[in-house]
């Protein structure tokens, strides 16, 4: 069957979603003939994309992968071992390339088959969403690690210099934000959201009960004003600028609050 050649002239927000990753026969492994190819200029993305991850959501402490997949039976260790291989090869080519890349890039990186790469990611897009989620879980994890080293305000700020260089560092999984965001892909944004809502929830809440953070300090206003301090601050070279806006937030939440006094 002829290929609908229109869809070359489609933005990158408006490709297909759940295209096979299996080439057709002749076709040159990554994306299809009719496909739209991304490339290049992914830097201005993380701005965009810093407000797409922490916009909206809820307050659930679920990890983000959890959130999403559905309840199957538990991979064996082998098989665990080679989608953590997987993802961790998708993140590396993804931020350093973008997501306009042959998947046989993947899986020769992670030292496996193409076969197994289908397998486990049937489609661009879950794979692109498993690598995003994967970030985001490693992004969340170690809360409560840095809330047992440090006092709470001290490691909300610690927490929000890495979210900033996060963003800033990973302008191809920005991308790959920005295409789940426009692929429809509301499990996984709205699992991103709550992950990064609860993680910022309990800061928030181990420094009001410190009596560190002011009481009336809602963990979505800490989100909005975050995802400020790092639009303003995209560029190379604004780190700096970063760490004295996300100082100058917390003594915000300091005020007032009991130990602060």
């Amino acid at each position: 069957m002829k290929r609908n050649q229109t869809q070359i002239g489609r933005s990158a927000t408006q490709s297909e979603v759940g295209r096979p990753l299996r080439p057709a026969p002749g076709e040159a492994r990554g994306y299809r003939s009719g496909e739209v190819r991304v490339s290049g200029g992914f830097s201005h993305l993380a701005t965009s994309a810093t407000i797409a991850i922490i916009a909206g959501g809820s307050m659930t402490g679920n990890r983000a992968t959890e959130a999403v997949e559905p309840a199957r039976r538990p991979l064996r260790a082998d098989a665990r071992r080679k989608r953590e291989a997987i993802l961790s090869a998708a993140v590396e080519i993804f931020a350093e390339r973008g997501v306009d890349i042959a998947l046989d890039d993947v899986a020769r990186r992670a030292e496996v088959g193409i076969a197994t790469l289908y397998r486990h990611f049937p489609t661009r897009e879950a794979l692109i969403t498993g690598a995003y989620l994967r970030e985001i879980d490693q992004l969340c994890d170690g809360v409560d690690e840095m809330l047992a080293s440090m006092p709470p305000d001290r490691a909300l700020v610690a927490w929000m210099r890495r979210f900033i260089g996060y963003v800033a560092g990973k302008p191809g999984m920005a991308l790959a934000l920005k295409s789940i965001v426009f692929t429809s892909d509301a499990a996984a944004l709205q699992a991103s959201h709550d992950r990064i809502y609860a993680a910022l929830g309990q800061f928030v809440e181990t420094g009001q009960r410190a009596g560190v953070i002011r009481t009336g300090a809602r963990a979505e206003d800490v989100a909005n004003a975050l995802s400020g301090i790092s639009l303003a601050n995209s560029q190379p070279g604004t780190e700096e600028r970063a760490n004295r806006l996300i100082e100058l937030l917390v003594d915000g939440l300091r005020y007032g609050a009991p130990g602060s006094q």
